[in-house]
């Protein structure tokens, strides 16, 4: 397991960090198309994704955490 660190942000810091993200991984998915399948670059921007994928679920879970908290 990789090392965490706990931090508060506002649910507008998380609005903008799953946007950058989400931008961030359209852009990946264009160079994706530039690279065979399988060569170096392909596999390393699909793991760029798949990191980018990864952070943006526990970005949106914590978006979702605020939420709740808000609603009760």
């Amino acid at each position: 397991m990789e090392p965490t660190v706990k931090v508060e942000l506002t649910l507008a810091q998380l609005e903008t960090i799953a946007d950058a993200l989400e931008y961030t991984g359209q852009v990946v998915e264009e160079e994706l198309d530039k690279f065979e399948a399988g060569s170096e670059d392909h596999d390393g921007l699909s793991a760029d994704l798949d990191d980018l994928s990864d952070a943006l679920k526990v970005v949106a879970d914590a978006m979702e955490e605020l939420v709740g908290d808000d609603e009760e």
